[in-house]
């Protein structure tokens, strides 16, 4: 329960739980109750959960003790209590004594109340209250409110809508992307753009003529500045548009021409990979395959890419964000298209993100795959749907070259019916979003930052039909990885992050040279099917398999991999290759995150069309992962399990605090599965049309109450009741010039 008085906010109540009932125990003193004290805190410990008999709100008991006397002398705490190690007085009744640990602030409270002259005698306590997440102010870019992907304004909304925008304002009220430079490789940035140069830093390259800028090299070149705009565009400077992160840096690097045709090979690509690691943060590619048959890495490109995720950053690693590319099949009989094929989009060292319709719905040409991790708005001409507002070549250069009516500076942006669509706009929006992380927590690995996008990702469109639940509990779908990312908890999850161990590899190879057996139309026969067995306990991030195999038709082929718990990642969808299959291709899936390594695995490959029999010579299932003692084989660590609910019974699909986060993302997270992390705190602020709004932590299967009253003496009236939202729900204040008091109540159980 929240209560609220505008334009003042007033006091929290959150509903959490202890999960065991120890020592019993009463303090002296008005209002201090009965308290069960929590019997697995060791006695050590600085703060001790306690909670009264019949309450769910805990009582977080800590190191000092208030003692108050009836003034007629002082009492003797040397005798009484032994361990104290500071005592100050407050005034001439009361003072602050303080212990060791929580427990012995607990045996002198209970010393303390015997004395005749004691009249209160408690530990101290920590209230149950959380930073308040507020929005930032609204910029005053006057295309700001165009940008759908940044904030989503619906005047008829009463609650707050379901859409694919990144809630940037919430992450902007902590970080703008201060301090982060974006390496962007594409055509070029206009350094003198109004809303690009303030934060057009460097190191800049040109890896087709080797001088030092990023400059364009054609006036009709806009692509890159478009991307850049997307990530980094000056926010509230009263021109244009926000970024994503307004306040990061921009490093352009150019290769490609207006040619097309005249691109760095592997080792300017390695170069590439390979320019600025300790200065440059994230690393921004809008670019890939554009067809439909296998594009590998080459060998300096990997090594490359080693130094960078290795030796980046100081070690943390360089962040790559890739789009998945516009390779959907668009009609029937065309090339399917996965990212699969793509030896760049589907390299683990790199975050691989589709494209979505302001609906929530997949892209019409987003390219679908395994690897893909998440997505973010791309816009969508096909229906009718609009793209992305961005800076365009100044002037008449770059797409637009005159300006609308009434509108004179409309040529400098992609805006009107010349908007920009594709991958190419989703990833450099989610490369924001991975600035504003590592600007609100430096010290995060590049991994890290990967699972950060994950777990703050929700699904806007539930009938995806590739969208399923995986063996840790999360939704997950080919054609958007784990969702839309939003910046406001990805920086709350950033902020509050426990680092983690470096990942562990293991590998598990089989050499048995057996025959793909052709289409079951020609005779009835199995797929290809290889078993792996792995012993080894990781709570996965990655998956690789490498096979070493021949087919004439690699359209014919599909290839799936099926983990322990049941999960199946369609590594490769018939239809997509349009040429033999390479000597040796290695496959990716994000899609096992947060499940258990161990058990049997199964890969298949089946020949969907008559006529040509392939072989497979050798394969090797790869597993990166953090390593745990998993008893239970549930990807929980047995350690954290029982030191959370005292067993290994937890499944990690499950959400028993009911607050959204399944315990895999809790353990990944480093939050308490036992209580909400984020209490039931709200924020007030106003939307684009002006209208106030509050907004408070929520899970899609909360719901809430809205009373109100004129004024705290009055009873409160039932207003109306909202839905929940993860990760945030949210309720429009009707238009009043009346002050009034508001109180949320979250009624679900």
């Amino acid at each position: 329960m929240f209560r609220l008085r505008l334009p003042c906010l007033g006091w929290l109540l959150s509903v959490t739980a202890l999960t065991a009932i120890g020592q019993r125990v009463e303090f002296r003193g008005s209002g201090s109750g009965t308290l069960d004290l929590d019997p697995a805190t060791p006695r050590s410990a600085q703060w001790l959960p306690a909670r009264r008999p019949g309450f769910q709100n805990p009582v977080i008991l800590g190191r000092r003790v208030i003692v108050q006397t009836d003034g007629t002398r002082e009492p003797a705490f040397d005798q009484l209590t032994p361990g104290i190690t500071n005592r100050k007085r407050i005034n001439h009744r009361t003072w602050l004594l303080e212990t060791g640990s929580a427990r012995e602030a607990v045996d002198a409270s209970l010393q303390l109340a015997a004395d005749p002259a004691v009249t209160l005698a408690r530990p101290t306590r920590r209230p149950q209250v959380r930073r308040h997440e507020p929005w930032a102010a609204i910029p005053n870019d006057p295309y700001f409110p165009r940008q759908y992907s940044l904030e989503t304004t619906t005047a008829s909304a009463s609650f707050l809508p379901v859409s694919v925008d990144l809630n940037a304002r919430a992450a902007w009220a902590y970080t703008r992307g201060e301090g982060v430079i974006i390496g962007v490789g594409d055509d070029g940035i206009e350094k003198t753009h109004p809303d690009l140069a303030a934060n057009y830093a460097g190191p800049n390259h040109n890896f087709l003529t080797g001088a030092a800028n990023g400059d364009p090299m054609g006036r009709s070149l806009y692509h890159g500045t478009a991307v850049a705009g997307l990530i980094a565009a000056a926010g509230n400077n009263g021109v244009g548009l926000s970024g994503v992160a307004p306040r990061a840096k921009l490093a352009s690097w150019v290769i490609f021409d207006q040619t097309n045709t005249n691109e760095p090979d592997e080792a300017g690509f390695a170069a590439l990979f390979g320019t600025g690691n300790q200065e440059v943060a994230v690393q921004n590619h809008s670019w890939g395959n554009p067809a439909y048959n296998f594009i590998p890495l080459g060998e300096l490109e990997q090594l490359a890419l080693d130094k960078a995720v290795q030796e980046g950053r100081g070690g943390r690693g360089v962040v790559f964000i890739r789009s998945a590319g516009n390779t959907r099949q668009n009609f029937t009989g065309a090339p399917t298209g996965d990212v699969n094929l793509d030896g760049y989009a589907n390299d683990p060292r790199q975050t691989t993100v589709a494209a979505v319709r302001p609906n929530g719905r997949f892209a019409s040409y987003s390219t679908p795959g395994a690897s893909v991790l998440v997505a973010a708005p791309g816009g969508d001409f096909v229906g009718g749907f609009p793209g992305l507002i961005t800076t365009d070549r100044v002037g008449s250069a770059g797409l637009i070259t005159v300006p609308e009516p009434g509108d004179p500076t409309s040529s400098d942006y992609l805006s009107g019916s010349r908007l920009f669509v594709g991958t190419s706009g989703s990833a450099p929006l989610v490369a924001g979003v991975a600035a504003l992380i590592l600007s609100a927590r430096p010290e995060l690995r590049w991994w890290e930052v990967q699972q950060i996008l994950a777990l703050s990702a929700r699904h806007v469109d539930l009938t995806d039909p590739d969208l399923q639940t995986n063996g840790a509990g999360f939704r997950v779908s080919s054609n958007t990885g784990y969702g839309i990312p939003d910046a406001g908890l990805a920086v709350r999850l950033a902020r509050d992050w426990v680092l983690q161990a470096p990942p562990e590899t293991v590998r598990i190879p089989v050499t048995e040279p057996r025959t793909i057996p052709d289409f079951p139309g020609v005779g009835f026969s199995d797929p290809y099917r290889q078993e792996f067995v792995v012993t080894n306990e990781l709570v996965l991030q990655h998956v690789q398999m490498e096979v070493h195999w021949t087919h004439l038709r690699g359209r014919d082929l599909k290839v799936t991999l099926t983990s322990p718990s049941g999960w199946v990642s369609t590594l490769l969808r018939s239809g997509s290759q349009s040429e033999p299959v390479p000597d040796v291709w290695t496959f990716s899936s994000v899609q096992h995150l947060g499940e258990c390594s161990v058990g049997t695995w199964m890969l298949e490959i089946t020949d969907t069309v008559a006529g040509e029999v392939g072989q497979v010579d050798a394969a090797t299932l790869i597993l990166r992962g953090r390593g745990i003692r998993d008893e239970d084989h549930d990807g929980l660590d047995d350690e954290w399990e029982h030191a959370a609910v005292g067993s290994l019974a937890p499944q990690p699909g499950e959400d028993p605090d009911r607050d959204g986060w399944s315990h895999a993302a809790e353990q990944m997270a480093g939050r308490n599965p036992g209580i909400r992390d984020e209490a039931l705190a709200v924020d007030l602020g106003r939307s684009q049309d002006g209208r106030l709004r509050l907004t408070w932590p929520a899970a899609a299967t909360d719901s809430f109450q809205v009373w109100s009253a004129p004024n705290l003496s009055e009873p409160l009236n039932l207003v109306t009741n909202v839905p929940g939202r993860f990760p945030q729900s949210g309720w429009f204040l009707p238009d009043t010039s009346v002050s009034e008091v508001f109180e949320i109540r979250r009624t679900s159980p």
